[in-house]
Formats: structure tokens, sequence, C-alpha cells
């Protein structure tokens, strides 16, 4: 913080894999931000 204060901040990511027919996996969902783009605050 610009200020010197400290804070702490906590996320919750979400990955979904799909393994394709080829057998190999892909990232199909890269979510780093979790439930916070939908607006929910307590997931």
């Amino acid at each position: 913080m610009p200020n010197g204060d400290q804070f702490s901040n906590q996320n919750i990511a979400t990955s979904v894999f799909r393994k394709g027919s080829d057998d190999k996996w892909r990232l199909v969902i890269d979510n780093s931000f979790g439930p916070e783009v939908l607006g929910v605050t307590n997931a």
C-alpha cells in the first residue's frame, strides 16, 4: 500500500480441464477471480 499499511487478500481460483479425443488435456476455463466474477461474496 502506498501509505505503508498492511492488508490481506484471499482469492479462490477455478480451473477446468477437459481431456480431448486425442488424449491431451486442455484448460477450458481459467478463472483466477473465482466467485468474485459472479458477485458472490460468501462462497
